[in-house]
């Protein structure tokens, strides 16, 4: 059997080769021309960095998540964050709403907003029900998840042609960027979820045992799980502010993670930076490759993958 150092460094260079592979396939012609030159270095690699950071935040989003709330099928989307988030973007978008302050959007106020309120509805109905509270949160999460996805569609019935495709087509998810402000919008919320993570590394590691245990260890599991819950919906509702919402990727990466090692949180967060990036960059690359004529939204080849993914996951854990 690997160690777990081998099988870090496994991570870290198969995460290299995929990313030399997905700059090598952004090679059309020869960079000498001035035109194809200023196209890669404006369009391909920022959609290229942006992919990973994106893949690295909803991963490790999925990690925090799975571990505090003590459920496998906890993620930004089955917890109704990015659900959230997505429909205050869209109400941004609705209300033809545009300004930036301090570097900060209006679509990410709206984003952050809807996290923050779906955030709010969860806890409240977990204090309602003091049983059973991770599958009130669960329950909860696809509660509000509906409930945000019938308002969306609300909204575009009622918008015109244009603000329906815009949303549309954010809801999808994407990468199309130009030049690299969304990338140095999109950086700190990976600073964000992943220091968090580190910074908590030990509680993390406590509250894997269970709550009860993690408590008589001296650990405030409420506290860490407020904590948790506000800072990586707040990077979550960042991301999806940018890129729009991309499913499954904090449900699919942080299993396959914990699958191949068994490491403490502080290990399993940099890996899941590595994942996560690794397979938004392949399915970004496979997304490209896919349609001729068009490029199909990364979201679509995301949720096709998590879909199947979390059906395994239910049956994996009724026939326990």
């Amino acid at each position: 059997m690997p160690s777990n150092k081998d099988t870090m460094k496994l991570f870290l260079f198969i995460s290299l080769c995929v990313l030399l592979l997905a700059i090598f396939s952004y090679f059309t012609t020869d960079l000498s021309d001035i035109r194809e030159k200023e196209i890669f270095f404006k369009i391909r690699l920022p959609r290229l960095l942006l992919g990973f950071i994106a893949g690295a935040v909803l991963s490790i989003a999925g990690l925090s998540f799975q571990t505090i709330f003590q459920n496998p099928l906890a993620s930004p989307f089955t917890l109704g964050v990015a659900s959230g988030a997505s429909l205050g973007a869209a109400i941004i978008i609705k209300a033809n709403i545009h300004f930036e302050i301090f570097g900060v959007s209006a679509s990410f106020l709206g984003a952050f907003a809807g996290s923050l309120l779906s955030v709010f509805f969860i806890v409240s109905m977990m204090r309602l029900k003091k049983t059973d509270r991770s599958y009130t949160m669960l329950l909860s999460g696809i509660a509000f998840s509906f409930f945000a996805s019938s308002m969306i569609l609300l909204l575009n019935y009622l918008g015109d042609i244009t603000d329906s495709f815009k949303m549309a087509r954010w809801t999808m998810g994407t990468l199309d960027v130009i030049d690299y402000a969304p990338v140095l919008r999109a950086m700190p919320f990976l600073i964000v979820s992943l220091g968090v993570v580190l910074f908590y590394y030990r509680e993390l590691d406590i509250i894997i045992f269970g709550k009860d245990f993690a408590y008589s260890k001296g650990v405030d599991t409420e506290k860490i799980e407020k904590i948790f819950f506000i800072l990586i919906s707040f990077s979550v509702g960042g991301i999806i502010s940018v890129c729009g919402p991309i499913a499954f990727v904090g449900l699919i990466i942080p299993h396959l993670v914990k699958l191949i090692m068994k490491m403490r949180h502080i290990q399993l967060s940099i890996a899941c930076v590595f994942a996560g990036g690794t397979f938004l960059s392949l399915c970004d690359i496979f997304a490209r490759m896919l349609l001729k004529t068009s490029q199909l939204p990364i979201g679509i080849i995301t949720s096709s993958l998590g879909a199947p993914f979390l059906i395994f996951l239910l049956i994996k854990k009724s026939s326990k």
